[in-house]
């Protein structure tokens, strides 16, 4: 991994935005109060579902501790939409593209389905479509929100739609006070590499159906290769490129070919926030 302990300034761990489901408008005193323990708001009228009468869609950008306090006073409201928000501030702009590179190469996102992302210019990442279920979208091309540092590396993971929401173990808002951010990155903050050497291996016993586990050492001339790694970066490079980018990434060689134990994670502790770097503790 290109990143070291000593590159990472800080962290914070919040929720970037959070829509809501409900039948009724709020008053405008209660938006006002909320409005001031929040980034921003907006209210509107969300898309009809089918036998509920939440036809209206409360959405919160930055909601502060004392705002969800607000949030949960609220009769028969649903969470829609979550955003599980992560900024590493690093020491500088070369720190920053390397692990901006780190994720565009090495990140995997579980239950990937059909989703894809592509890379636009300036580092910034968005998925194509806006689908129900989860996503991740990273960038580093802003400031952080918090303290406003240059040399921010953005990660949010997004939940779209109840029952995504309620698989976090999200009911109500009184749950957003008590979510846990560590445990929800250990679980979904996934860096892997691909040992080439195994998947030589790998793509060879399935073509042969043999469980050979040496590695096979070939002789061309008086020059001497390991023919599983040149099989397996052959493969990789091959199934690893994406239309859509330059970069090569595990997470679309992971869509062409599939899992194997050719996959190694990737150490990723020194990104897991520390209790005083989650809500609430950042705003306090």
């Amino acid at each position: 991994m290109e990143i070291e302990p000593s590159d990472i300034q800080r962290r914070a761990a919040y929720f970037d935005k959070l829509a809501f489901r409900l039948p009724s408008e709020p008053s405008e005193a209660f938006l006002g109060e909320l409005w001031r323990h929040a980034r921003h708001l907006d209210l509107g009228a969300g898309h009809p579902i089918l036998g509920s009468d939440q036809h209206l869609l409360l959405t919160v950008f930055g909601a502060r501790p004392t705002g969800l306090e607000m949030l949960a006073t609220l009769q028969h409201l649903s969470i829609n939409r979550v955003e599980v928000a992560l900024d590493v501030i690093l020491n500088d702009q070369a720190a920053k593209r390397r692990l901006h590179q780190l994720f565009n190469t090495n990140f995997v996102q579980p239950w990937h389905k059909g989703k894809q992302t592509f890379e636009y210019p300036d580092g910034t990442y968005r998925e194509i479509r806006r689908l129900p279920g989860r996503n991740y979208k990273w960038y580093c091309d802003k400031p952080d929100r918090i303290w406003n540092n240059p040399h921010c590396f953005h990660l949010e993971g997004c939940h779209q739609g109840i029952r995504a929401v309620r698989r976090l173990g999200l009911q109500n808002c009184t749950d957003l006070l008590s979510f846990d951010f560590a445990s929800y990155w250990r679980d979904h903050l996934r860096l892997f590499e691909v040992d080439l050497d195994r998947l030589g291996r790998f793509h060879n016993n399935r073509l042969t159906g043999q469980r050979r586990r040496s590695a096979w050492q070939k002789i061309c001339c008086t020059f001497c290769y390991n023919a599983d790694r040149a099989r397996g970066s052959v493969l990789f490079r091959s199934r690893a490129a994406h239309s859509m980018q330059e970069v090569r990434s595990v997470q679309q060689f992971v869509d062409c070919y599939g899992r194997g134990p050719f996959l190694v994670p990737l150490d990723v502790s020194i990104f897991i926030p520390e209790p005083f770097e989650v809500l609430p503790h950042i705003y306090a």
